[in-house]
């Protein structure tokens, strides 16, 4: 919810009262979390009380607060090798690494290099009434955002900037295209600007071709990293979004493992006579080709098997993946159908795959057809693939029901060209070859939107995966589809859907701080989406404060310090919305205080901006507005609050702001 739509009337906080009894006694809390779950619980710490069940508004079935999460978390034990980077390998393979370094795996994460670039290009984009700049500056390459404005008392004024930052790091091989990097602070940020190949030319970044698009809010976390760095460790902050970049690009020990036992060993032993004695098991590292057909294609679907809906398995994150294991171990991935036929989307291929027959009928994985190592183009690719075609279809003249020379006619007698068509893809400016292998037939007719879209998962849960655990990657699955959609009318099945899943979790007694905080947000969402009576409005929000509540307590370490976990911030969005309706303005201000320390959100900036302002901080308020105006500068509403709070101890300031509102409100217009 935009913080200037909260509406101002009052909510008692006995609408709300639920309790956790003694919390701030039985558990070591931060000060902030203990004050926030004394409040919620609706008692002192003094006070004892009955617990109310923590039931949703819809179902008269419990919700247990005391939640078991034993069952689904995995103790590491094992003593792992560490990793030593692609560098160390090239000393014993030379060869090996050159070829590497043709890999697009080798470029995917690089530090800017100005003589790369296109400079000093402007790139308009009407949408949203920006104009970008890319821009030398000494050494450095600068990404400036500026208000494109049309209006004729404007249009003499000095040109509004309403952000700019140096790129830091270029994301992409430039295969199909390069995002870029910069950084503030702690945080590593995505540019709305982006490079394509095709185009040869800047368009706006994935995402950003929206008239209310995120400029440079879009934090990136360790796991965004996943696919374009070779290793990356979060800070002791355990915060997902403060991390330090070890290996820039995809290296070699994302697919052979890594490598600190194999390199000491085989230096330990560096001119002695090695046959002499087996090397020793811990010492060895995985070679892909000798890989299960599951642990092999695990390797590439670390990266490639994108869905819409990442799940991460409980404790777990991308980096926790080990070659030689099975990926759904450690993350569940979803799409969603919204078509018949379903669209060809760009990170399709597995699931594009799956549906061939040359893959069902065989033991054929990515590795089959693409090799790190081997980098064929032109017709000598050409020729490649169709030796790899014909290492199954060996008599090539029966295998194709076309005769050679109509083969050449259509497509020089190319396999890959009549069975795997470049298709357009969902990121603006690529395409990509359809990997469903097949005879395909001309489309007659445009796709149709499915009234129910269809939930597709990429993966099948690993056979030693505990019922229960898979039953909350599909809950939390849903969940994020519908996050993603929030608005849409065909969606509305899929809140139910998740609603049901992720109640019946918590009533089981499995459920974590993510299913807590995703029936938190759900709720939340619905609240905002779907109008309702005043007592059905006054249930659900004692629901999504309940479910709040919980997740936040499922989220502190024994320590009482909380794991700074995205359930957790919504948790304590939600908790500090609550507070800020209810009138308790120094919680408020405590709960956002402690939430843009873990995040960059300008809304988190704001809101604690108004609480200060209410409680008479005046100055502490005007900075915190300033601090979300630096996060998202394209917001009338926050230089307004902004004038208001600075109009008696600075109207000059003031008007300026009401200035730069009154040009951007224009825009809106």
């Amino acid at each position: 919810m935009h913080w200037q739509s909260l509406p101002n009337d009052r909510v008692r906080p006995d609408q709300f009262c639920f309790v956790m009894t003694n919390l701030a006694r039985h558990l070591r809390l931060s000060a902030t979390c203990s004050v926030l779950l004394i409040f919620l619980a609706g008692c002192s710490p003094g006070q004892t009380e009955s617990k109310s069940s923590l039931s949703p508004p819809s179902s008269e079935q419990a919700v247990r607060p005391e939640s078991n999460t034993s069952e689904l978390v995995a103790v590491k034990t094992e003593t792992e090798p560490a990793w030593v980077g692609s560098l160390a390998c090239r000393e014993c393979h030379s060869q090996r690494h050159e070829s590497y370094l043709d890999s697009h795996h080798s470029r995917s994460l690089t530090k800017i290099d100005p003589k790369a670039e296109q400079l000093n290009v402007t790139i308009d984009h009407p949408k949203s009434h920006r104009r970008y700049e890319v821009a030398q500056r000494g050494d450095s390459v600068w990404h400036v955002e500026k208000l494109l404005e049309s209006d004729q008392e404007t249009s003499a004024m000095p040109p509004l900037v309403l952000s700019e930052f140096p790129i830091q790091y270029v994301m992409g091989s430039a295969k199909f295209a390069k995002s870029y990097l910069v950084a503030d602070g702690d945080f590593l940020l995505q540019a709305p600007l982006t490079w394509y190949a095709k185009a040869d030319a800047y368009a706006m970044s994935p995402g950003y071709d929206t008239p209310m698009h995120g400029s440079f809010s879009r934090s990136l976390t360790d796991q965004c990293l996943f696919c374009h760095a070779g290793n990356v460790e979060r800070k002791p902050d355990n915060n997902p979004h403060h991390f330090t970049i070890h290996e820039m690009s995809i290296g070699c020990e994302r697919c052979h493992g890594a490598g600190s036992q194999h390199v000491d060993y085989h230096r330990s032993v560096a001119g002695k006579n090695e046959a002499s004695s087996p090397v020793p098991p811990v010492a060895k590292l995985i070679q892909p080709a000798k890989l299960s057909r599951l642990e092999a294609e695990s390797l590439c679907a670390q990266c490639h098997r994108q869905g819409l809906a990442p799940i991460s398995a409980p404790g777990k994150q991308d980096w926790d993946f080990h070659p030689g294991q099975d990926f759904a171990k450690v993350k569940f991935n979803y799409d969603l159908i919204t078509t018949d036929p379903p669209e060809t989307g760009f990170v399709g291929h597995f699931a594009q795959l799956g549906q061939s027959k040359c893959y069902q009928q065989s033991e054929m994985t990515c590795i089959t057809c693409h090799s790190p190592h081997q980098h064929a183009s032109g017709e000598a690719l050409h020729q490649l693939r169709r030796k790899q075609c014909n290492s199954c279809h060996q008599n090539e003249v029966d295998s194709c029901g076309l005769e050679l020379e109509v083969r050449m006619d259509q497509a020089k007698n190319r396999c890959v060209t009549c069975h795997m068509p470049v298709r357009d893809s969902k990121v603006p400016h690529t395409s990509t070859n359809d990997h469903r292998i097949a005879v395909h037939q001309p489309q007659t007719q445009e796709p149709s939107l499915l009234t129910s879209p269809i939930v597709l998962p990429l993966q099948e849960p690993p056979e030693s995966m505990n019922t229960a655990v898979a039953e909350r990657m599909d809950a939390l699955g849903l969940f994020l589809l519908y996050r993603m959609n929030t608005g849409n009318p065909h969606m509305n099945e899929l809140a139910r859907n998740a609603n049901q899943a992720l109640a019946d979790i918590a009533n089981s007694g499995h459920g974590d701080a993510e299913v807590f905080g995703a029936l938190a947000m759900l709720t939340y969402l619905q609240l905002q989406s779907s109008p309702s009576s005043s007592a059905s409005v006054n249930q659900q929000r004692e629901y999504a404060v309940r479910c709040a509540q919980e997740a936040i307590r499922l989220s502190l370490d024994p320590n009482g310090n909380p794991k700074p976990t995205e359930a957790f911030g919504d948790a304590m969005e939600i908790a500090g919305t609550f507070f800020s309706k209810a009138g308790q303005h120094r919680s408020a201000a405590e709960v956002f205080s402690e939430l843009t320390a873990i995040r960059r959100r300008k809304d988190d900036w704001a809101t604690l901006g108004l609480s200060l302002s209410r409680l008479g901080a005046n100055e502490q308020a005007a900075l915190a507005l300033r601090h979300a105006i630096h996060i998202f500068a394209a917001d009338p509403y926050l230089y307004e609050t902004l004038a208001i709070i600075l109009q008696k101890s600075d109207p000059e300031e003031a008007n300026r702001c009401s200035a730069i509102a009154k040009r951007l409100r224009a825009t809106l217009d």
